[in-house]
């Protein structure tokens, strides 16, 4: 992801960006909530992905300043992502 990030035209910090403009998407609230539908799973929230991202990335091995890095701003004081890995 890091890399990613690093090798992208885009000079936003956002994840999901329109291949085409590099720009951010406005909204995927619709986009997501289609594919929990099609999928069945009612109770799943687009935080939920962002808490098992955090986890995952504990789960590798990752350091705290990476797992910081690749979630954002969001992660300052939230070490709930990282309780996997004690």
């Amino acid at each position: 992801m890091l890399e990613l990030k690093h090798e992208s035209k885009s000079d936003v910090e956002f994840v999901f960006v329109n291949p085409k403009t590099y720009k951010p998407y406005g909204d995927i609230k619709k986009s997501f909530a289609k594919a929990r539908s099609k999928a069945k799973i009612l109770d799943l929230h687009w935080h939920d992905l962002r808490h098992t991202f955090g986890t995952r990335l504990g789960e590798a091995g990752c350091s705290e300043a990476t797992i910081a890095e690749l979630m954002g701003a969001h992660f300052s004081g939230d070490h709930s992502a990282l309780h996997a890995r004690h």
